[in-house]
């Protein structure tokens, strides 16, 4: 018990236990991604690296050296995404592109089941490779993975297309332990991004092109006709009078850690974190980016770039409540105003560069603050767990000694410090309770305004990072050289 309150108050106070660096060997760009305290990248620099996967154990003390160990999969693959369930199953998925033979037409979407501690098929599965897909095309798919409890989620589009050609996106779910396709879903081109899952059986589909996300239930029997969503809800309408035609570019989502499935885990395997959040309590993150089309005459006009967050379980209760309405219409879209507001929180944020990079585990959210004119800039850690927001209203109000400078969003953006700054510590805490909007004014039909609360903590630790990371226990600042 005190190593854990030890552990959440270091959290609270953006206070890190330790610090160290790695080198990072590999040109690894934005594909990377954490799971239970370890790093996976794609070794792109390597001449026999299709098929490989590097990977860093972070450390678990300021004593211990990280090194950088190699996963292969089967020979002759071209890897396209990992799927990461290492603490809930000790399992790596590796989704690649094969050719059994050169008179194929198109490749295969294949899934190798591996266990992350041997690095062999995982035991658990009855196939230890499945062929998600079958002769699906002769181009590289954009594929996003995601895994919990017993199935595993690929999504799938193309995005270089023929000017005759523009290939359905492809969502396809499997029961992973037997190899079962247990449903698909087919929409437009580029209609889906990825994927989270809500609880086991109840999945999220950010949809670009309507600007809904979409919710769908896995079914308890595999289905040989297409689901359909049980619920649509609507993301802020944007204006006809904005003096630039906006258009939502990207939509994308991420929710950690993933649920436990029944005897999930292999007998004797040992969890490396030693606190894992709650799953039904963890926040959603969506990175939304809406661009902008300049008639003749006008200058480019940079993206807008948004951050929503929003409760996993908020979701569920918000589908429970509709599907048990025998008047609801599945079929058309709660709008914002309707069911948004009060269970969200909007952000507002200068960068694109990272926007599938997993940056919250559990209730808490990892952003860069903005820079001032020295090197670098901090890390901003906010936390939703209503407990947490408690807790600091409690101690702000006890305590007279705190300090704050000028915040953008409330969220860690400072402005340029005087002389007589230089000495008070960059630690910062900063509470929200209250509605706030989010803009440009012309740029959505109505209000687009968020109340859920949170606080965020200001790092006093500067770094020079190109990305911030979050696992359950670590904050990771990767700078891409």
């Amino acid at each position: 018990m005190d190593s854990l309150l030890a552990t959440e108050n270091a959290w609270l106070s953006c206070n890190p236990k330790f610090e160290t660096t790695a080198d990072m060997p590999y040109n690894i760009d934005y594909d990377h991604c954490v799971s239970d305290g370890v790093l996976f990248v794609p070794d792109q620099d390597a001449e026999d690296a299709e098929g490989c996967i590097c990977y860093l154990e972070l450390p678990g003390g300021p004593g211990d050296v990280p090194e950088w160990k190699r996963m292969r999969g089967t020979e002759d693959i071209d890897n396209l995404a990992i799927g990461l369930c290492i603490a809930e199953h000790d399992l790596v998925a590796l989704v690649n592109r094969e050719k059994e033979d050169e008179s194929q037409p198109g490749y295969d979407i294949v899934i190798s089941l591996v266990q992350y501690s041997t690095g062999d098929a995982h035991p658990l599965a009855e196939e230890s490779k499945i062929v998600a897909v079958s002769g699906r095309t002769s181009r590289v798919p954009t594929v996003d993975v995601e895994i919990s409890g017993d199935h595993i989620v690929l999504v799938m589009t193309t995005d270089t297309v023929a000017e005759d050609e523009e290939p359905d996106d492809l969502v396809v779910i499997y029961d992973w332990r037997k190899g079962i396709l247990k449903a698909t879903i087919v929409d437009v081109y580029h209609q889906y991004m990825n994927v989270v899952f809500l609880t086991e059986t109840l999945i999220l589909l950010p949809m670009l092109h309507t600007q809904c996300l979409a919710i769908y239930r896995i079914p308890s029997e595999p289905r040989r006709d297409m689901i359909s969503p049980i619920l649509l809800l609507q993301l802020p309408l944007l204006s006809d009078d904005c003096d630039y035609e906006a258009y939502y570019r990207s939509i994308t989502a991420k929710s950690r850690p993933n649920f436990f499935a029944a005897q999930s885990r292999v007998p004797a395997v040992p969890l490396r974190s030693a606190f894992l959040p709650r799953a039904e309590d963890a926040i959603c993150a969506f990175e939304i980016i809406i661009a902008y089309l300049p008639e003749e005459g006008q200058i480019d006009r940079e993206p807008s770039c948004f951050t929503m967050i929003v409760h996993r379980k908020s979701f569920v209760e918000i589908t429970e409540g509709f599907e048990e309405d025998p008047s609801f219409d599945r079929t058309e879209p709660i709008a914002w105003e309707d069911w948004g507001p009060f269970i969200s929180r909007w952000l507002e944020s200068s960068t694109e560069n990272d926007l599938l990079i997993l940056k919250c585990s559990g209730q808490r959210y990892v952003r860069k603050g903005e820079k001032d004119n020295n090197p670098g800039c901090p890390y901003v850690v906010l936390d939703f767990n209503v407990n947490n927001v408690r807790k600091m209203i409690k101690a702000k109000a006890r305590s007279q000694q705190h300090f704050d400078w000028e915040m953008e969003d409330g969220i860690g953006a400072h402005s340029e410090r005087s002389a007589e700054w230089e000495d008070v510590p960059r630690i910062r805490y900063h509470t929200n309770t209250s509605m706030t909007r989010v803009g440009p004014d012309d740029l959505f039909e109505g209000p687009v305004q968020g109340s859920l609360p949170y606080t965020a903590s200001v790092s006093n630790i500067i770094c020079a990072s190109d990305s911030v990371l979050l696992d359950s226990e670590y904050v990771l600042g990767i700078y891409v050289r």
